[in-house]
C-alpha cells in the first residue's frame, strides 16, 4: 500500500520522535538544571541555534554555548555542574568561534569531535577536538585566508564525518574527515545548482544517503566513483536544512518523496542502490 502526503511530511517526523523520546528511555533518570550562563532564547538567532544538537563522545556531551563572556564556543558536559565547562576559547574574547550557518555544526569522527569554527585568523574552517584545549586543532585550512571554506551539514558514517564545502555560489564539494588532518579529503564535487543544494543526509551502513527537494536522492561511499544519483525523486522535508526527513527501517532509508511531475508526496524507500529505490 502506498502512503500519500499532500501537505507537510509530519508523519515520519512523529515516528522518529516516538523512537527517540520513548518514555522507557528515561526510566531512572532524574532531571536537573545545569547553569551554562545562557539565557532562555529570545531572538531568532537563539531559536535558530536549537538545530545544533549535541553529540556524545566517550560518555561526554559536546555542544555550542555562549556564556556571555567568551562568545559562542565549544563546550562539554558529563551531566554534572562540575563537569560542564568550556573546551577552548577558539576565538579569544567575546567574538565567538561558531558561525551560525553550518547545518548542523557538530559530528564525531575517529574519536574526536569535528566542527566548523573560526579562530579569527583562518576564517570558518574545519576543526577537531578531543575535549581538551591542547587537543583542539585546525584539521585543514581548506580555503586559505579569511574567505572561508564553510564546512557544513555534517553526518557521521562509520567513524568518519561527511560534510560540504561552499567555494562559490554555484558549486558544492563533498568532503570526508576521520578526525585527522591527513584523513580530511575531497570525495567528489557535486554540482547541484541549478538543481538544488543538498539539504538532508543520513547514514545507511557504510553509505551516506543525501538529497534535496529539487536535487533528487544521492549516495556516497566516500569515493568519487561511489558517489552518484539514486533517483530524481525530490526529498520532501518539513522545515529547512537537515530537519530529519529520513528514517532507517529494516536496512533501508524511508522518506517522503515527490516524483517528477507528481502533484504530491508519497512514501519511498532506498537500500542505497538505484534499483532498490522505490515507492512503497
Amino acid at each position: 500500500m502506498t502512503g500519500r502526503l499532500d501537505g507537510a511530511p509530519f508523519g515520519l517526523s512523529l515516528l522518529a520522535a516516538g523512537i527517540l523520546f520513548a518514555p522507557s528511555a528515561l526510566k531512572g533518570v532524574t532531571p536537573s538544571l545545569l547553569d551554562v550562563g545562557e539565557e532562555v532564547p529570545t531572538s531568532f538567532e537563539d531559536v535558530y541555534l536549537e538545530q545544533y544538537a549535541p553529540v556524545v563522545l566517550a560518555g561526554v556531551s559536546y555542544f555550542f554555548n555562549d556564556d556571555g563572556i567568551h562568545g559562542r564556543e565549544l563546550w562539554r558536559s558529563d551531566g554534572t555542574s562540575e563537569g560542564t565547562r568550556l573546551v577552548v576559547d577558539l576565538c579569544p574574547g567575546s567574538c565567538g568561534a561558531v558561525w551560525l550557518q553550518t547545518f548542523p555544526g557538530l559530528a564525531v569522527a575517529g574519536g574526536r569531535v569535528v566542527f566548523a569554527g573560526n579562530d579569527g585568523v583562518h576564517g570558518v574552517e574545519l576543526w577537531g577536538s578531543d575535549g581538551t584545549p591542547e587537543g583542539t586543532s585546525l584539521l585543514g585550512d581548506l580555503l586559505p585566508g579569511l574567505a572561508s571554506s564553510v564546512p557544513g551539514n555534517f553526518t557521521t558514517v562509520n567513524e568518519r564525518a561527511f560534510f560540504w564545502l561552499t567555494h562559490d555560489p554555484y558549486s558544492r564539494e563533498l568532503w570526508v574527515a576521520d578526525g585527522t588532518s591527513e584523513g580530511t579529503e575531497l570525495v567528489a564535487p557535486v554540482d547541484f545548482l541549478p538543481h538544488g543544494y543538498p539539504t538532508c543526509s543520513t547514514a545507511l551502513g557504510e553509505l551516506l544517503i543525501f538529497g534535496s527537494d529539487s536535487g533528487g536522492l544521492w549516495r556516497s561511499d566516500g569515493t568519487q566513483e561511489g558517489t552518484f544519483s539514486l533517483s530524481p525523486v525530490a526529498v520532501w522535508q518539513q522545515g529547512w536544512m537537515n530537519n530529519a526527513p529520513f528514517a532507517r527501517l529494516g536496512g533501508r532509508v524511508v522518506f517522503w518523496g515527490r516524483a517528477p511531475e507528481a502533484s504530491g508526496a508519497t512514501l519511498w524507500a532506498t537500500d542505497g542502490t538505484p534499483e532498490g529505490t522505490e515507492e512503497i
